[in-house]
């Protein structure tokens, strides 16, 4: 598996983790970040190829995670 693609489904366990301990859903999310109830979807699923930093941290500061908790980098340290 890629690097690219094992980073985007860490990066989906962790959104919908983060998403499901808030009890936030997605259209929550959606209304909350401003970001498309598809983007959300597909970054939850693992099927947008490249998500952004800039929706990354929109996320996670929604989330009131580090950036670092989304990508996983925490589990490194």
């Amino acid at each position: 598996m890629s690097k690219n693609k094992d980073l985007n489904l860490k990066i989906a366990q962790n959104v919908r983790k983060y998403r499901n301990l808030k009890g936030i859903s997605h259209e929550e999310l959606e209304e909350l970040t401003g970001l498309n109830y598809e983007t959300i979807v597909q970054i939850e699923t693992g099927k947008l190829k490249e998500v952004s930093i800039q929706d990354i941290e929109t996320i996670a500061e929604t989330l009131d995670v580090s950036i670092d908790e989304i990508i996983g980098e925490n589990e490194y340290k």
